[in-house]
């Protein structure tokens, strides 16, 4: 599957114009899963991102596509950083995004502005992990299966701009007790033996 990049959080109604959105990528050969590579955090039409530079085990911040150093505070965006840790804060909404150069991805949103109020990748804030376009509800082990429709338009990537896919989600069958059942078999060896109390 491309490495496409996916809806983490945004909201049913825009009231913050708030959309979050990962990037990831492979980064344990062999191992099923991958580790983010970028957040793209939209709030009032400004765009922030945090992306790790792996050969420098560091976090780089952008601000509507400038590089900016933290500390650093614009349009509602705060931003700080500890050694390898850069948090992006939004004071106005009590909510942050962090990320660390080691592949640790937090997005913490206030309940009283996002409770029952998301969608996308982590489901709806308060209330269930998977969720598809358009609302639909699944089990928890369906999260896999409804990531694919929460497709992030990205024009450095423009193979993943296909039109959002439902994956259906497959659960185990129940198992019947088995039947009984009365063949009749020809008369051959083999059958007897098969037939045999």
């Amino acid at each position: 599957m491309l490495e496409c990049t996916n809806i983490l959080v945004e909201e049913r109604s825009p009231h913050h114009n708030l959309t979050i959105a990962v990037e990831n990528e492979d980064c344990v050969e062999g191992l099923r899963g991958s580790c983010v590579k970028s957040v793209i955090l939209t709030y009032h039409n400004n765009t922030a991102t945090l992306s790790i530079l792996p050969n420098l085990q560091s976090v780089q911040a952008t601000l509507n596509n400038v590089t900016i150093e933290p500390p650093y505070e614009e349009y509602g965006f705060r931003f700080e950083t500890t050694t390898y840790t850069v948090s992006l804060y939004l004071p106005e909404i009590r909510s942050f995004v962090s990320l660390s150069s080691s592949y640790i991805l937090v997005v913490n949103l206030a309940m009283e502005h996002f409770f029952n109020k998301t969608q996308g990748q982590c489901g709806v804030c308060g209330v269930g992990s998977c969720i598809r376009k358009g609302g639909q509800m699944e089990d928890d082990s369906c999260c896999e299966k409804t990531a694919y429709g929460w497709v992030y338009e990205n024009p450095l990537i423009p193979a993943c701009a296909s039109p959002s896919r439902s994956v259906p989600c497959l659960f185990p069958t129940t198992v019947s007790p088995p039947m009984t059942t009365v063949s009749t078999c020809p008369a051959s060896s083999l059958c007897e033996l098969l037939d045999h109390p």
